[in-house]
């Protein structure tokens, strides 16, 4: 055999490690899928009415579906542009959602697609590479986000997508390179404006090719202009029809000028803290990569894609840290306000996916490069956490969906404790790395460790905190109940005193009717039925009388008229007396949710009543009215093993007029010594059971446990 000819060995390993490979990378992409669809599964609908209504809306309107008349800011149309598919499949609001949503879960499964590509650029191979990529997707940080329908994970795919265009023109610099480049960065504007730095940097890095000669700077430079430049038109042109405010760029210019110096100095460390800590050091360990990479290209005089890359991170910092600087000088108390790190987050994950394709490399990474990110990190915990832990309001909450790497440890609120804890496992897993910087196996071995802990912060992320905010927020407003059992009616929205979410919330969940928008304050209903506030003045001084009432501060009105006779005929209109006992009850109910195969967990579940009115009256929601009396709710009642019930209660959302039909969901939790089945039913406030004694309308089992 001459020298350096593989022998049989050899060959029989390279034909047993190829299926392995190939087994390897198709079990990182199958468990980067199922973790991000099994965070979108109980979507139902919009959690943020104007984050997603607006994108939702956007998609709407390019669809050709019409348009709705939306309050607040308005949103960017690139990920809408990708939703347009759905309108034409489906208009029913819950299916729509849950398409957008699941949408949005494949693309944050596939942003491994472009972070493979970006570790094979820095010299992986395609299984560690692979790797890497589903390491650094099944982090909170993009798994949240599969549970919404924001634009969040199409963004840091797009991002993605820039940073790999960017290396393939350093590598290439052709102009189909450039071309490339210029689209990719001209569309993440498009996907949402805060990119601007990034699109500005490629913009200034293409000009200094060009002026160092060279055809494709040019090329690239005017192709991410004209990018940006179309999908700003197509921007103002959709917010124009959709929005009556079509200012959220003058909005945004005043709260980057807002701040004061103590609270850019409070946001400026709340968000390198939050960049260090949600992504485990690695993002930190990134941004030491591109400085070093700036500083080697400053040493030969000839920036390039060191500074491109750093200009992008700096200046969308930059943009997060003066808004929320302003929205705090202003009195803000969120938690999630200094160390806000949606805007941070598609850049981010590029940083983090370098700094673990450094980790996990043959070449040991240099002690200087590891130790300064390690010092990032550290400094930024003693400047923030002493300071956040002693100032914000423990009772103050944040929203999820701006601090998504936080929750697998911090959870849903501030504790002093979680927030150290926080620190404490960066800290102490960048001095693990640190020591095992040169032994390539502890390397490997801390990479995974990064990986499992990605998959349990997301589980933990998901099941204390995701799905039990979003399932209590993403519901429909308690009055299309009233609304859908009166369709066909013609109906208006009277904006006068109500809030901007109230206004999207139901041009989302009303988009099959033609819903006109008015305030009172300002004219006359167009329609006899009106959605307004629970107090109506305008409407009661013109002889409005009260259809429905809800748990939010929305009421459905009619105006006198042919159709309010027929409701007062029908017995449909809440009565003078509200708390008057109920005539003529009637009601069937059907367990849908929470009972598999109608036996109640061992645990307790959350369970999903249907509820029929097959009566003659309508039933009221508790809270309605000042005097609870007369409010019908759904009870469970267990039976204790000495013989007393206890009783757990269910809340109608909005009234449920004769013939109508609303699901009603009951937290059952058994008492422990609870004995046999569970009975639902319904009662009256103050005057007791609905359905008479021993018949109660469901009685369910429960498993043994």
């Amino acid at each position: 055999m001459r020298a350096g000819t593989p022998g049989p060995r050899a060959a029989a390993a390279r034909v047993v490690s190829r299926p392995v490979r190939v087994a390897t990378v198709v079990a990182a992409w199958s468990t980067v899928l199922a973790v991000h669809l099994v965070a979108a599964w109980p979507a139902y609908g919009p959690v943020w009415t104007d984050d997603e209504i607006g994108v939702l809306a956007n998609a709407r309107f390019l669809a050709g579906r019409g348009a709705l008349e939306l309050a607040h800011q308005s949103y960017y149309p690139g990920w809408s542009v990708l939703l347009v598919p759905v309108w034409w499949v489906t208009s029913d609001p819950v299916q729509v959602y849950r398409a957008a949503v699941l949408v949005s879960a494949l693309c944050g499964a596939g942003l491994m697609a472009p972070l493979t590509l970006l570790a094979r650029r820095v010299g992986l191979g395609l299984v560690p590479a692979t790797l890497v990529a589903g390491a650094v997707a099944v982090m909170p940080n993009g798994v949240t986000y599969s549970t919404t329908a924001l634009t969040e994970n199409f963004l840091a795919l797009c991002t993605a997508v820039v940073a790999v265009c960017g290396l393939r023109y350093v590598r290439r610099r052709s102009v189909g390179s450039a071309v490339a480049l210029g689209a990719t960065a001209g569309w993440t504007f498009v996907v949402h404006g805060r990119m601007a730095a990034l699109v500005a940097m490629t913009v200034v890095w293409m000009l200094v090719e060009g002026l160092r000669r060279r055809r494709a700077g040019w090329v690239g430079a005017g192709v991410a202009v004209a990018v940006t430049a179309a999908g700003y038109a197509l921007h103002r042109w959709v917010s124009g029809t959709l929005y009556s405010d079509t200012s959220r760029e003058s909005l945004a210019v005043d709260n980057l000028l807002g701040g004061t110096p103590s609270t850019l100095v409070q946001v400026a460390a709340g968000h390198l803290w939050y960049a260090s800590v949600a992504w485990v050091l690695l993002a930190a360990l990134g941004l030491v990569l591109v400085v070093d990479r700036v500083v080697r290209e400053t040493r030969r005089r000839r920036p390039d894609v060191g500074w491109w890359a750093l200009g992008a991170v700096l200046g969308t910092a930059a943009i997060s840290v003066l808004t929320m600087a302003s929205v705090r000088a202003a009195g803000e108390n969120r938690l999630d306000v200094p160390s806000y790190g949606r805007y941070l987050e598609p850049l981010l994950a590029v940083l983090a996916c370098l700094g673990l394709a450094l980790v996990v490399r043959r070449a040991a990474p240099a002690r200087l490069v590891v130790a300064s990110a390690l010092v990032i990190a550290a400094v930024a915990s003693l400047a923030y956490v002493p300071w956040i832990t002693r100032v914000a309001d423990p009772s103050a909450w944040w929203a999820p969906i701006n601090v998504p790497g936080l929750l697998g440890l911090v959870g849903a609120g501030l504790s002093p404790l979680a927030w150290t804890a926080a620190s404490a496992v960066t800290l102490v897993a960048g001095a693990l790395l640190l020591a095992a910087r040169r032994s390539p196996a502890a390397r490997v071995a801390w990479a995974a460790g990064f990986a499992a802990y990605g998959v349990c912060a997301s589980a933990a992320a998901l099941t204390g905190v995701l799905w039990d905010f979003n399932r209590a927020q993403g519901v429909e407003p308690g009055l299309m109940v009233p609304i859908r059992a009166l369709a066909g009616e013609p109906l208006s929205y009277d904006s006068a005193g109500a809030d901007w979410t109230s206004q999207n919330s139901f041009q989302y969940w009303t988009a099959d009717t033609d819903v006109d928008v008015f305030d009172s304050d300002d004219g006359t209903a167009p329609t006899d039925l009106v959605i307004a506030r629970a107090d109506w003045p305008a409407g009661v001084a013109r002889g409005a009388e009260l259809v429905a009432t809800s748990d939010r501060d929305e009421a459905l009105w009619v105006l006198p008229g042919a159709l309010a006779d027929d409701l007062a005929a029908r017995g449909a209109l809440v009565p003078e007396d509200p708390t008057a006992p109920l005539q003529g009850f009637g009601a069937t109910a059907e367990a849908v949710g929470g009972a598999p195969g109608g036996v109640v967990p061992a645990g307790g579940t959350d369970l999903v009543v249907r509820l029929s009115n097959t009566g003659a009256s309508p039933w009221q929601p508790l809270g309605a009215f000042p005097d609870p009396t007369g409010a019908v709710r759904l009870v469970a009642w267990w039976t204790r093993a000495d013989g007393t019930v206890e009783p757990q209660f269910g809340e109608l959302r909005g009234t449920v007029l004769p013939g109508a039909t609303a699901d009603v969901r009951i937290e059952l939790r058994p008492p422990a010594d609870a004995v046999g089945d569970v009975a639902v039913t319904l009662v009256q406030e103050g005057v007791g059971e609905l359905t008479p004694p021993g018949e109660p309308l469901l009685v369910l089992p429960t498993a043994a446990g």
